[in-house]
């Protein structure tokens, strides 16, 4: 039996294709908390928030496994959040897993 519940949030595996040399990216995982959202509440949002940055400012509210070039822990505040997204290959990564998440599809992993 499917039992409706109502979550307003959900922890969910992000993976960042970071850009190498050579035409190589390398993935980089983490965990990130997307706010779970009502279609009606998407379109809203991405009236009022039209860009991929904005929008994905709104819809995290919390990371795991984020640091900086030195490898200090980078807390999810919204200066950071503006600072991380502002990255194309970043927004990329958080983008697909807030769609998965958002949609109910599993996060395969691969080694």
């Amino acid at each position: 039996m499917f039992k409706l519940v109502k979550k307003t949030s959900i922890w969910w595996p992000v993976t960042v294709q970071v850009p190498q040399d050579g035409g190589k990216t390398q993935p980089r995982r983490l965990q990130a908390e997307f706010k779970l959202l009502s279609q009606p509440q998407i379109d809203e949002l991405l009236q009022e928030s039209p860009h991929d940055v904005e929008f994905l400012c709104e819809v995290v509210t919390d990371w795991k496994d984020v640091a900086d070039e030195d490898g200090q822990p980078l807390v999810c505040s919204p200066e950071q959040r503006l600072e991380l997204f502002e990255i194309g290959y970043v927004r990329a990564g958080f983008f697909e897993a807030f769609w998965k998440a958002n949609s109910g599809r599993a996060a395969a992993l691969k080694n």
